[in-house]
């Protein structure tokens, strides 16, 4: 279920663009859901072709 939901946000609710910048900022109560977001969207960079940065606090 939260693979799906995951899914959902990348692809409909985010819907990133060539040029566009995402930043995810989370608790770390969230890590799960953290984790399948970064997974979809590396899928998606590879995808279309787009380059990510990774930041850590």
């Amino acid at each position: 279920m939260l693979e799906k939901y995951a899914e959902l946000i990348i692809k409909q609710g985010v819907n990133l663009q060539k040029g566009q910048e995402l930043m995810i900022d989370a608790s770390i109560d969230s890590y799960q859901l953290v984790r399948l977001l970064t997974k979809k969207l590396m899928k998606l960079v590879r995808k279309m072709s787009l380059s990510i940065i990774v930041m850590k606090k």
